[in-house]
This record gives structure tokens, sequence and C-alpha cells, in this order.
């Protein structure tokens, strides 16, 4: 949908950003920060880590000036295994790009799903919603439905319900729920790299299928593979009750 919102108040993400307003993938914007391309207030700015007021500051890529024109889009988007989820790939596989006939070009997918995996992506060119969906101190659940090799022992799935540790940290899944022999349902606001296989290669199992199944309070529901759906009123309107965006 198009729709107008109150502009952001608060500081960005200088990446985070751009990514929104442009259809470079984030590695890209952050390659062009690092390279000096990027301009912020006249001034050229190397930090990843910089924050910009999108009300106050003027950003420059190269000699363009990045503006929004005051219209945010809101979609959802099924990816389909064997999909990249970047906008491009410089090995010609097939990526989010090859699926965006009609999509505005502003727009971004916030976070990622690993090749191998399938399900709900959303897409806006609001920077704000998009740090709010993909930063951890929001807090934000994702549910997945997990197909495991081999059944999965009552043993393991107690283990899953307390929570274990990976070599990078500590892992709680919010919920688990199991839905047959070989497939779980979980939930979990954590988005380190491959969390969720990594949690069960480690005790002991591949998972051989991963949809995610909803983001906060957006559901995949019935949406086709490779299909774009724009949000409704009242998926937004979720949205900002959960954020806190108004």
């Amino acid at each position: 949908m198009k729709a107008k919102r109150e502009k952001p108040k608060s500081k960005i993400k200088l990446e985070e950003w751009i990514t929104a307003q442009t259809s470079y993938a984030r590695r890209e914007v952050a390659r062009f920060i690092m390279d000096g391309r990027v301009r912020v207030n006249g001034n050229p700015n190397l930090d990843l880590s910089a924050m910009v007021d999108p009300e106050q500051d003027v950003v420059h890529l190269d000699d363009e000036r990045l503006m929004h024109d005051g219209r945010y889009y809101y979609f959802k988007f099924h990816k389909p295994v064997d999909v990249i989820s970047t906008m491009s790939d410089p090995n010609g596989r097939i990526c989010l790009l090859n699926y965006m006939s009609g999509i505005p070009e502003s727009v971004a997918p916030v976070g990622r799903l690993d090749r191998d995996s399938e399900g709900l992506m959303l897409f806006t060119n609001d920077g704000q919603l998009s740090l709010a969906l993909s930063h951890p101190r929001y807090h934000v659940s994702k549910v997945y439905r997990v197909t495991l090799d081999k059944p999965l022992t009552q043993a393991h799935f107690d283990r899953l319900t307390v929570g274990f540790f990976l070599d990078d940290g500590p892992v709680v899944f919010e919920t688990v729920e199991k839905v047959s022999d070989i497939s779980v349902v979980v939930k979990i606001s954590e988005g380190r790299n491959r969390i969720i296989r990594r949690s069960f290669d480690m005790l002991g199992y591949t998972v051989k299928k991963l949809k995610r199944l909803s983001m906060g309070p957006i559901n995949l529901g019935n949406l086709e593979a490779g299909k774009f759906a724009k949000l409704t009123t009242g998926e937004m309107r979720q949205l900002d009750q959960i954020l806190k965006f108004r």
C-alpha cells in the first residue's frame, strides 16, 4: 500500500537509512561508506555506526543527494527456496530483484532468510520501521516451521524449551510447539546468523526445511511462493501498535 506516515523524530543509522532509500544491498552500502563515497552535510562519513536525522541531515552518495519524497511503501513477500536474500548477486544466482517487477525501486528487504529457507520477508522504504523490525532491542518475534531429518526425541524437545548455549551465546526459544515427530514450530526474537539451523545441528539433527511464518504481527498466510502483497491497513495498524511508532 502507499501511505503517508509522520516523519521519524529520532535518528537512524546511516547505513540503514541509505539501504531503505535505495536498491543497494546493505553490504554494498557499507562498502560505499567505507570507501568515502557518502557525505553527510557536505562531509565524508566513513563511520558505519554514524546516526543521521532524516529531517535535518543532507546525505549524498557520490554526487546524488538521497531524498525521501514522503511516500512510504510496505509489502510482504514469500521468498522461495534457492533465492538469495539480496537485491543483486555477482555470481548470477537468482536474487530478490528477479521477483520485483512492478514493485517500487526504493523499497529494501527487512532482514534476510538464508538461501535454503523460504517464507515471509518484509519490504519497505521506511527506514525507522526497518530498523525496529530488525534491531535486537525491539525484541520482535519471528515464527518458523522446522522440518528435521529424523524424529525429535522428548529429551531434545525439553532441551529446546529450557534453552542452551551455542558458541556465540545463549539460545532461548520463546515457544516450541511439536507438530509431528519430525516437525516443530518455534518462536524466537533473536536474529543471529543461521541460529535455528545451528541449534538443531548442535542437538544432532539436520534441518531439511525451514519456513518463516511470521514477523511480529505480520503473517505469511496463504501468500504463494515468489509473490508480493501490499500490507493492509489492519496490518499497518498492528505494526504501529506493537512497535509504538505513534
